[in-house]
C-alpha cells in the first residue's frame, strides 16, 4: 500500500483511475496465521522472503481446497521459501537467474512475449499480440511444470537467446558468460503460467509470475526506449481473469468493418484526375450558373 519501487499502489491508489479498487476490487490485508476469509476470491502471494510456517500453510492449503484463486509473483533466487509453495500446483523455479545479452541494457532485464495460449484465454494478452508489445522483467525465474492435476497454460515466453544464469549475481560490474558445465541453458523459458481446475463446480483459476517488480511501482513508472513495454497490461489481465472476466469491466466494442475499394493502378490514375479536375469543374460550372441565374433576377 505504500508509493515506494517495490511496493504496489496499484491496488489501492484511489486517485489512479484503473487502480483495483476503482475497477470493481475490494482490497485487503490477509494474515495466513488465521482462516483466509471467506469473502476473499483472490489472494496475491508477492516474493516471501522467508518460508510458510505449518498453520500458514494449513491456513493456505485451505484456502485452496476450496478453490480459491491465486496470484504468485516469485523471484529469483528465492527457491528455499517459495518452492515448497509452488510445488502444491507442480510448478518449479529453474535454479539461476534468466539472462539476455543486449547492447544497452543489464543482462537481467528479460522480455517476454505474450503466448498464443495467452491471448486466447485473456483478451488483454491478444491485444499485445496484434500490438507487438511485451512485458519487461527486471530479474526474473523461468518456471517448469509437472502434472499436479491442474490444466496448465504458458502465458508469457522468453526468446531462445535467453540463459539461466548460475554463477554471476553483479550484472553492473561483472561479464555475463553461458557455462553449460554449471548447468547454464540457453533456450526459450516460460516466464508466466495459468493453471486451472474444478473445484466443487467452480474452476479455480492460479497465476505464476517469475518475477515480482514487473508490477512494482517502480516498473510501471519506468520507461525505456524502443522496448514496447506493456507490464501495466499484466495487471488488467491477470486480475480480469482471476475475477472470471467480471472486472475490470470490459467494455470493448466490435471493430468497425472497413467497407472494401479494390482500385487498380489505371483506374487510380483516372480517379485522380477526376476527383483532382472533374469535380472541381463541375463544381465551379454549378456555382456559375447559379450566379449567372441570380444576377438575371
Amino acid at each position: 500500500s505504500k508509493t515506494g519501487d517495490r511496493d504496489y499502489n496499484f491496488a489501492w491508489d484511489k486517485s489512479f483511475r484503473y487502480a483495483l479498487i476503482n475497477q470493481g476490487f475490494d482490497v485487503a490485508e490477509v494474515n495466513l496465521d488465521g482462516e483466509v476469509p471467506t469473502d476473499i476470491n483472490i489472494l496475491v502471494i508477492a516474493e516471501m522472503h522467508w518460508g510458510l510456517t505449518e498453520k500458514q500453510f494449513d491456513n493456505l492449503r485451505s484456502y485452496i481446497a476450496r478453490g480459491g484463486n491465486l496470484l504468485i509473483m516469485s523471484e529469483p533466487r528465492r527457491e528455499d521459501c517459495m518452492s515448497p509453495l509452488l510445488a502444491e500446483f507442480g510448478v518449479s523455479l529453474v535454479p539461476g537467474q534468466l539472462v539476455r545479452i543486449t547492447e544497452d541494457y543489464s543482462p537481467d532485464l528479460v522480455l517476454s512475449v505474450p503466448s498464443e495460449k495467452a491471448g486466447n484465454l485473456i483478451y488483454q494478452f491478444e491485444d499485445m499480440r496484434q500490438a507487438q508489445r511485451l512485458i519487461v522483467t527486471p530479474g526474473v525465474s523461468g518456471l517448469t511444470h509437472v502434472d499436479a492435476g491442474y490444466e496448465v497454460i504458458p502465458l508469457f515466453l522468453t526468446d531462445s537467446i535467453v540463459w539461466n544464469e548460475m554463477e554471476t549475481t553483479n550484472f553492473i560490474d561483472d561479464t555475463v558468460r553461458l557455462n553449460p558445465e554449471m548447468g547454464e541453458v540457453q533456450q526459450s523459458y516460460i516466464t508466466a503460467l495459468a493453471l486451472r481446475r474444478e473445484v466443487e463446480g467452480k474452476e479455480q483459476r492460479i497465476l505464476v509470475y517469475g518475477d515480482a517488480d514487473c508490477i512494482s511501482n517502480g516498473e510501471l513508472k519506468m520507461g525505456r526506449a524502443e522496448l514496447g513495454a506493456d507490464n501495466f497490461n499484466i495487471i488488467m489481465g491477470s486480475f480480469y481473469w482471476l475475477s472470471h472476466n467480471e472486472v475490470p469491466i470490459d467494455v470493448r466494442r466490435p471493430v468497425p468493418v472497413d467497407d472494401e475499394v479494390y482500385l487498380s493502378k489505371e483506374s487510380m490514375a483516372v480517379w485522380k484526375v477526376v476527383m483532382e479536375w472533374v469535380m472541381p469543374g463541375v463544381l465551379i460550372l454549378l456555382y456559375l450558373l447559379l450566379w449567372l441565374r441570380r444576377r438575371g433576377r
